[in-house]
């Protein structure tokens, strides 16, 4: 779908493209009826109901995005640190930088030098938490936030989480964890 919907990719150090687009609700909703287009050549005669499921979920995925951003919209400061690049269209999406990563795109991790401009990124700007995913180690970023004296924060990007029930639910998810995460 990545092919049929335009975006503006971000990448990695090396060049690489960034590929957890599905985290940037406008890039969903644009793939929603680019897939149901696509179904719909392969089952004509369902053509409508794809159309309406995709109208649909574009319609829950807006009012997730409404919803989300407001939650988002006051949060300081606007740069968060994770702990693997999978959230950054999340973030970008909704006006925050990300301003580090533990692991890289590669998913390599840091040497002593990186681990310390992550800390002094974290301190200078007085960042209040560390954002980690379930499907990755946790004893790493526990390190990392432990060391920095910041909160861990969970951020789910696959829908894990038993509160998650479907991709507009995994958006209020993850603003709700932020918001959480930031609040004083």
């Amino acid at each position: 779908m990545a092919a049929e919907v335009a975006f503006e990719p971000i990448r990695g150090a090396h060049g690489a493209t960034n590929p957890h687009i599905w985290l940037d609700p406008d890039i969903m909703r644009r793939a929603a009826p680019a897939l149901a287009e696509r179904l719909s050549r392969l089952r004509p005669g369902q053509r409508q109901r794809f159309a309406a499921g995709a109208a649909a979920f574009s319609r829950a995925v807006a009012e997730a995005d409404r919803q989300s951003a407001e939650l988002l919209r006051d949060l300081a400061p606007r740069r968060v640190v994770t702990f693997h690049p999978g959230f950054d269209y999340f973030f970008r999406h909704y006006g925050l930088e990300v301003a580090g990563t533990y692991l890289d795109l590669a998913g390599s991790e840091p040497g002593p030098r990186r681990i310390a401009e992550l800390l002094a990124t974290i301190r200078e700007d007085r960042i209040p938490a560390l954002f980690r995913e379930p499907q990755l180690p946790a004893g790493p970023a526990r390190a990392l936030a432990g060391e920095a004296g910041i909160r861990l924060a969970m951020l789910d990007p696959l829908g894990f989480s038993a509160d998650i029930r479907d991709y507009p639910g995994l958006l209020l998810f993850n603003a709700r964890q932020v918001r959480h995460a930031y609040a004083p």
